[in-house]
C-alpha cells in the first residue's frame, strides 16, 4: 500500500512551536524506508502523525486513495503495525498476553488454539520464546523492544511503522530486527518504515530514505542516491566518506 504525506504541519498545543513545516514525501510500496535526521528534527512526530496519534493542523496523509481523516483509529490499526519508541513500564500481564493484544482484530468470540500458535510462532521468530510466561513489566528495555515488535507483527498489517526499533538492543539483536524488517518486505511483500539513527544500518538494509532536518524533509528517494556525503554534512554537520562498500566513515 502506497503512503503519501502532503503538506502536513504539526504543533504540540495551540500555541506550541511548530514541529513539522509543510512536510511532503512519499513512502513506496513493498520497500524498507528509513526516516533519517538528527535528534529533534521531527522524525517521531511524523511517525505519530502517520499512525494518527498526532493530528496535523493542516495537510493530509493518504493510504492508497484513502485520506487518514476518513479512517478511524481501529481502521488505522489494520493498516499500520506500529512499534513506539518507548514501552510502557507499567504494563501488566505476561508477554504471551501482551503480544496477543496485537491479534485482537482476529480473535472474534475468544482465543483459539490457532491464535496461541500464531503468538508462539512470532515469539520464536524473534528468538524470545523463553519470555512468553514472564511479566512484561519486569523485562529489560531491550526485551520490551522485541516484544513490542512481536505485538506489531501480530496485526498482519500492510505497513509496519517502527520508531527506533533497535533502541536498547545490542548489536546481535539489532541485526535480527533489521533482517526481520528486510524479510517483511522481501518475503511477505509488505512495506516497512523505520525511524533509524544508524546510517550504516540504513544504507545496508533500506531501499528508500526520507531525510529530515528542523521539521522539514530535505531529501527523499532511493537511499543510495539521497544519502550522500554532501547531504550528511548539510543535515548532521559531520564530514564523512562513504566507502565503496557502502560504509559511512565519519573519521575523515
Amino acid at each position: 500500500m502506497r503512503l503519501s504525506v502532503s503538506d502536513i504541519c504539526f504543533s504540540y498545543g495551540k500555541k506550541g512551536r511548530e514541529i513539522l513545516h509543510k512536510v511532503t514525501c512519499d513512502f513506496p510500496e513493498n520497500k524498507v524506508t528509513a526516516i533519517l535526521g538528527p535528534n529533534g528534527c521531527g522524525k517521531t512526530t511524523m511517525a505519530k502523525c502517520i499512525n494518527k496519534i498526532n493530528i496535523p493542523s493542516s495537510g493530509d496523509i493518504h493510504f492508497g486513495d484513502r485520506s487518514i481523516k476518513d479512517l478511524e483509529r481501529g481502521e488505522i490499526a489494520k493498516i499500520v503495525g506500529y512499534v513506539p519508541q518507548f514501552s510502557s513500564a507499567g504494563m501488566a500481564g505476561t508477554v504471551m498476553e501482551f503480544v496477543m493484544l496485537g491479534r485482537r482484530q482476529f480473535l472474534g468470540w475468544g482465543i483459539k488454539d490457532e491464535d496461541i500458535q500464531a503468538v508462539a510462532d512470532v515469539l520464536e521468530r524473534l528468538n524470545i520464546t523463553e519470555l512468553s510466561d514472564k511479566n512484561y513489566s519486569e523485562l529489560s528495555g531491550g526485551q520490551k523492544q522485541k516484544v513490542l515488535v512481536a505485538r506489531a507483527l501480530m496485526q498482519d498489517s500492510e505497513i509496519y511503522l517502527f520508531d527506533e526499533p533497535t533502541s536498547n538492543l545490542d548489536i546481535k539483536n539489532e541485526l535480527e530486527i533489521m533482517k526481520l524488517a528486510r524479510g517483511i518486505v522481501d518475503e511477505h511483500q509488505k512495506s516497512v518504515i523505520m525511524v533509524v539513527h544508524d546510517l550504516n544500518m540504513a544504507l545496508h538494509y533500506a531501499d528508500y530514505a526520507v531525510i529530515m532536518k528542523a521539521g522539514n524533509v530535505v531529501e527523499h528517494g532511493d537511499i543510495k542516491s539521497v544519502l550522500t556525503e554532501k547531504t550528511i554534512d548539510e543535515v548532521y554537520g559531520v564530514k564523512t566518506k562513504i566507502e565503496d562498500c557502502g560504509f559511512v566513515n565519519p573519521f575523515v
